[in-house]
């Protein structure tokens, strides 16, 4: 819903300091964030195919019961389609 026009959105300042704690903050993140990475390919792939799975039960569903049955058969199509997410979750 829009705002009404008789509502005013107060923002604090932004000072000079807290730019310098948010740049400091990100820059001390970066730093830890950088270097060799090891990852789960087993957490990976399960993730990859849980997603999957909700998709394709979801469009399914909605396919079925839902007010947009042709658009939702189409997603459902391209999921399982041979590019779709099902496809590449289980390769």
């Amino acid at each position: 819903q829009p705002t009404p026009p008789s509502t005013v959105l107060l923002h604090p300042a932004i000072t000079p300091e807290h730019s310098q704690t948010r740049i400091a903050a990100r820059s001390s993140l970066k730093s830890r964030l950088t270097g060799d990475t090891t990852l789960d390919q087993h957490a990976i792939t399960y993730y990859r195919n849980a997603r999957a799975l909700e998709d394709v039960a979801l469009w399914a569903e909605q396919a079925i019961t839902g007010p947009d049955r042709e658009e939702s058969l189409d997603i459902l199509k391209g999921v399982l389609g041979p590019h779709g997410l099902a496809v590449f979750a289980l390769s």
